[in-house]
């Protein structure tokens, strides 16, 4: 359910790198939008448009070199609270076989919540409740070497929502999948934001994924002003 909340500010955000060559390289460049808890965006550019940099900012994978992101109130540039934006905000990422750590299916998911120091009772519980979500419960015994790239990138996705996010960062979750195992992982996001209420932020160059989000942001973007992004009906 969408609300007024706030839960990403981004306002005049910049970022620099240093390149191979030892060359400045300005990957942002004075970007401004908000997303609101509940909402689900998709952010579509081109490779190289600077669209993953951002959602790396969201996570604090990066900061800003100039400019400030909040994160449900809390200051990217501060170091003292990295934990707790990383605990309302989760990743995905475009390769699952990066992402799942472990042999079996349950104990990738078990992963992220046992590191959070989770009491066991509760983990299992949220284990459940995640792979249920995903629709991934029959296959929880099995390897993830044995699953497909949908599948893969389900009980990815799985393994961010038994850390009890507020929000999910998705950088072309799609990218490496067949039609099938695409369709697959969008009707999961969708049926998370629509029926658990989850923030869900899509990064993808494919633009045909705008029909299934409350809110595009086409990439590269300057100063921009999200009440002037053109809405898609969701």
């Amino acid at each position: 359910m969408k609300s007024n909340e706030t839960m990403i500010e981004v306002n005049h955000l910049s970022h620099l790198y240093v390149d191979e060559n030892g060359n400045d390289v300005r990957a942002l460049d004075d970007v401004s939008l908000t997303i609101r808890r509940g909402e689900f965006v998709a952010i579509i550019g081109t490779n190289g448009s600077g669209k993953s940099t951002l959602a790396k900012h969201f996570n604090v994978l990066l900061q800003p070199t100039a400019g400030n992101v909040t994160v449900c109130g809390f200051d990217t540039l501060d170091d003292e609270h990295i934990w707790n934006i990383r605990q309302h905000v989760g990743m995905v990422f475009q390769n699952p076989d990066n992402q799942i750590v472990a042999a079996v299916v349950e104990e990738d998911v078990v992963f992220g919540p046992e590191n959070l120091g989770v009491p066991s009772a509760e983990i299992r519980k949220r284990v459940d409740d995640a792979l249920a979500a995903v629709n991934m419960t029959e296959y929880a015994e099995h390897g993830p070497h044995l699953l497909s790239g949908g599948q893969k990138q389900r009980i990815a996705i799985a393994g961010v929502l038994a850390m009890k996010p507020d929000c999910i960062v998705l950088d072309e979750p799609t990218a490496m999948l067949d039609p099938k195992g695409r369709l697959e992982v969008l009707e999961t996001i969708h049926r998370l934001n629509k029926e658990e209420g989850i923030t869900i932020v899509i990064i993808s160059f494919l633009y045909f994924i705008s029909s299934s989000c409350s809110r595009n942001i086409n990439f590269p973007i300057y100063c921009i002003d999200t009440n002037i992004v053109s809405r898609s009906c969701c």
